[in-house]
């Protein structure tokens, strides 16, 4: 566990530090930094699955490991903004990106939504409280 929390804090420094510059300078286009932000996305979406199975410490300080209680916990917490954050809403401004639709207020407002990839930043307190 510690060398995949390892990974994700590298994934959220990567993410901290670079989407706010995609979003105010860079085209989305398909290139090496598209396919890494998709590599970045695929690792967040393994730990989404993995927040599932992830025993907690409840309040008496018992490690709770039941999956329905450690599924419910995640579902009503953390799970929504884990969720928004991995949305692909890079592809979309992809798929939607030709020359005339460009201009439409659409893809800038799509290109806005990417920066829910920041609430992943919250994730650093749930790895810091497992060190």
């Amino acid at each position: 566990m510690k060398q995949w929390d390892l990974v994700m804090m590298i994934c959220l420094l990567f993410t901290a530090v670079l989407t706010p510059f995609e979003v105010a300078f860079l085209q989305t286009t398909l290139d090496l930094l598209f396919i890494i932000n998709r590599v970045v996305d695929a690792l967040f979406a393994c730990d989404l699955v993995m927040q599932f199975f992830l025993a907690y410490m409840d309040s008496d300080g018992q490690w709770v490991v039941e999956h329905d209680r450690i599924a419910s916990r995640y579902l009503v917490g953390w799970f929504w903004i884990d969720l928004v954050s991995i949305l692909p809403f890079d592809t979309i401004g992809i798929v939607l990106g030709n020359d005339e639709i460009s201009r439409l207020a659409i893809l800038r407002g799509i290109r806005l939504l990417r920066l829910f990839k920041l609430f992943r930043l919250v994730r650093a307190s749930r790895i810091f409280s497992r060190w």
